[in-house]
């Protein structure tokens, strides 16, 4: 699915999960991540790092105001005519900005990948079907991932960006332990994020191709891996798009 050019606000200083939409009776849409414990730890090993020379998104870096294409792992990605529309793009010198799996599987197609972007917290996904190493691509990961990733990436070009995850004291980390604090935020997906850090580093407009993951039983959910996901329902009637 190529979608028109999308313009989403990049500067994030307050969040509350507690916030969500509620449904029709009162009672709230709640996301866990099993992994949330960890926030803290995570986001400080990352200024460890950082402090240690790995470096930070910077805002407008991105030369010439240049188109950017974020390209999911939606069921999309295996339609030959959605690849045919980011080489598209690619050929008017657009960027890529490839989230998780949808790395390896536009290397597969001999695109050569800009950026690969990670907001996911779990050590899980520090494996090339996860995560994989393309030439040349320079990995954006989020500060709140687990210190097993940036293990994982220690030989690749990885730069640190904040990705929103309503941790109460994150900003607060964030403006203490690093020279760019600006968080991203927009939904619960890579995706939204990826956009964000997209357009705060410089994009002039943001394109996006395999981003119709869904969290449906209905729905196939990846374009790689098993069609659909055992005991996920995210289905909220209708409360929230």
């Amino acid at each position: 699915m190529i979608a028109a050019p999308l313009v989403v606000p990049v500067h994030l200083r307050h969040l509350s999960i507690n916030n969500a939409p509620q449904k029709k009776g009162g009672s709230k849409i709640k996301f866990v991540n099993p992994n949330s414990d960890n926030y803290e730890r995570n986001i400080k090993h990352a200024a460890e790092l950082h402090a240690a020379g790995m470096r930070c998104y910077k805002q407008d870096e991105l030369e010439g105001k240049p188109t950017v294409v974020v390209v999911g792992s939606g069921p999309s990605l295996k339609e030959a005519s959605v690849i045919e529309e980011i080489w598209k793009w690619v050929d008017t010198g657009a960027l890529i900005f490839a989230c998780k799996a949808a790395i390896k599987i536009l290397h597969d197609h001999g695109f050569k990948v800009d950026y690969g972007v990670s907001m996911d917290p779990g050590a899980h996904i520090a494996a090339p079907n996860k995560i994989y190493k393309a030439p040349g691509t320079k990995h954006l990961i989020a500060s709140s991932s687990d210190p097993a990733l940036f293990e994982y990436l220690k030989d690749e070009e990885v730069i640190i960006f904040h990705s929103a995850t309503g941790y109460q004291d994150e900003v607060n980390l964030y403006n203490d332990l690093f020279e760019t604090s600006t968080c991203m935020g927009g939904g619960y997906n890579v995706v939204n994020r990826a956009v964000s850090a997209a357009f705060f580093m410089g994009a002039g407009k943001v394109v996006l191709a395999g981003t119709d993951c869904g969290w449906r039983k209905e729905q196939e959910m990846y374009a790689d891996g098993p069609a659909h996901r055992s005991g996920v329902d995210m289905s909220d009637h209708g409360v929230v798009d």
